[in-house]
């Protein structure tokens, strides 16, 4: 194959080189004809082997993140020993308890996959986990890098819109008061982008501001994809729990990639994928929960410590059931948000399955320590 310089070259090329000819090409399609594009898109890349599209898709997409956290950083840093301010608030506890809610527990489900996440969880057991070439040493260094760099692109992005964006602007992008507004908060990560390149690098308004959508994009196509595969896998395992002997028709995957392509277009057709988006963070953070806890009780079943991996679930547990049970009674019940309610309320069941499950675990291996 080829010296691995060469390819991350040749990606930097395909990458810069496509760019290039979008904005000098630009083509406007309808919402449809994109979700038809995105959803056959997704279905092949969700059937084949992740070496054909998923894996060299990733590696020219990564440059372009990557450059993007690297670009916060180094003009996060410039901007700082030029003597620049930050345009935010430092502290506006107020305000925040006025659009979102209590600093604990919303912060968690707020900041989400830059505060720990589930969904990497399910993409580390997927995907990342047969691709390794050595489990010992890559493993430890391609999960925990890639939640502390989850970590500094969530830093990153707050410095962005403190930074690059007036704050009365950013309120009135993300928290319009006029009803007939929608909210934009892409649209404002994407002004602060610009902004904060334009403080701290000099490059024009327009690159940075590019580049921020260019990154957002980068992200969604990333997890388009991704999430759709990981949902394949899903419901493979969900038909060999539902049957002893699994139709061979529920054995294909791609009877199972376009089950999952098809729930999604539905989702994205009728906009549901709005009401539903609010509950990510909040199954997000309860899937991380799961994860630690189930970590836990493996490491427990050992004989081996576990309470640094016990303790942040515990956390993480009571932190997501106080906040579903926060926004159901502050925010859907009253609405009369029936979707949001009912999805709340399983997220809860869900949870409290969890606790049963630990519970019923320790009581067991306790018992056999007993004997």
């Amino acid at each position: 194959g080829m010296h691995p310089l060469m390819v991350s070259i040749l990606a930097i090329l395909i990458c810069a080189v496509s760019i290039q000819i979008g904005l000098s090409y630009p083509v406007k399609i309808d919402s449809f004809i994109w979700m038809v594009i995105l959803s056959v898109y997704t279905l092949v890349a969700a059937g084949v082997p992740v070496w054909i599209i998923l894996q060299p898709r990733d590696f020219t997409n990564s440059f372009l993140l990557y450059g993007g956290v690297a670009a916060m950083l180094v003009a996060t840093l410039m901007y700082g020993l030029s003597g620049g301010t930050i345009e935010a608030p430092a502290i506006n506890i107020a305000f925040g308890n006025a659009h979102l809610g209590y600093v604990w527990p919303v912060l968690f489900i707020t900041i989400a996959c830059g505060a720990i996440s589930g969904f990497h969880a399910l993409v580390a057991g997927g995907t990342t986990s047969k691709q390794l070439a050595r489990e010992k040493p890559d493993a430890k260094t391609i999960g925990y890098g890639g939640m502390v760099l989850e970590a500094v692109l969530a830093l990153g992005v707050m410095i962005a819109v403190g930074v690059g964006l007036q704050f009365d602007r950013y309120t009135a992008l993300v928290f319009p008061t006029d009803p007939a507004v929608k909210s934009n908060p892409i649209l404002a990560f994407a002004l602060g982008m610009g902004g904060l390149i334009n403080k701290g690098l000099g490059l024009p308004l327009p690159y940075g501001i590019v580049f921020g959508i260019l990154m957002v994009e980068g992200f969604v196509v990333t997890t388009l994809d991704t999430a759709v595969r990981l949902n394949r896998y899903l419901l493979e395992e969900l038909w060999r729990m539902l049957f002893a002997r699994v139709p061979n028709v529920l054995a294909t995957y791609w009877f199972n990639s376009f089950l999952c392509v098809v729930l999604m277009f539905l989702l994205a057709y009728y906009n549901a994928f709005k009401q539903l988006w609010q509950l990510f963070g909040s199954a997000n953070q309860l899937l991380a929960a799961l994860t630690l806890i189930t970590v836990s009780l493996w490491l427990a079943q050992r004989g081996k410590r576990f309470l640094f991996a016990f303790l942040p679930g515990i956390f993480m547990l009571v932190t997501t059931i106080a906040a579903l049970v926060l926004v159901l009674f502050k925010d859907y019940l009253p609405k009369g948000n029936i979707a949001l309610s009912v999805s709340d309320i399983v997220l809860l069941g869900l949870a409290c399955g969890v606790i049963v499950l630990c519970s019923r675990f320790f009581a067991g291996l306790r018992s056999k320590t007993a004997r």
